[in-house]
């Protein structure tokens, strides 16, 4: 050990007594590092498990679109149009709506002056004939109304 000019080394004795306390207190700060470890361990076991389950949804998806309906929709093609109908209950109305390709609603009819399963009726008629390509849609809401005020009379 080097000496500086002008110091002087001192000498201290410790009791056994001090030393024996001194060498079994672990300072906190390792404690604190393992705390933190083994946070960051179980941090990154979380993510770990998140992209395996990412993973597996992505397997899962990939199966659906091989599966056989899959398959049969990709093979109807995007002219294939759905259609549904549906009733307002406030004004009593029935409208038909159009769920694929596009959802969109096409048009509504009738009032409360007819039950909800007349205008269901027509709404029926009215898809059937939409899917059999025998009524246009630019037409549909026309033949609705005229059969709801055929009804009326």
């Amino acid at each position: 050990m080097a000496k500086f000019p002008g110091t002087e080394e001192l000498e201290t004795e410790v009791p056994n007594s001090l030393i024996s306390l001194a060498k079994g207190a672990k300072p906190s700060v390792p404690k604190a590092k393992a705390k933190g470890k083994a946070f960051a361990k179980a941090k990154s076991k979380a993510k770990a498990k998140a992209k395996g389950k990412a993973k597996a949804k992505a397997k899962g998806k990939a199966k659906a679109k091989s599966s056989p309906k899959a398959k049969a929709k990709a093979a109807a093609g995007p002219e294939q149009c759905t259609f549904e109908r549906y009733y307002y209950t406030k004004t009593g109305k029935c409208g038909i709506r159009q769920k694929q390709p596009l959802r969109f609603q096409m048009f509504e009819f009738g009032d409360s002056s007819a039950t909800k399963t007349d205008l269901y009726e027509i709404a029926d008629q009215c898809i059937t004939r939409l899917l059999a390509n025998d009524l246009s849609k630019a037409d549909a809401k026309e033949w609705c109304v005229q059969r709801f005020q055929n009804l009326g009379e």
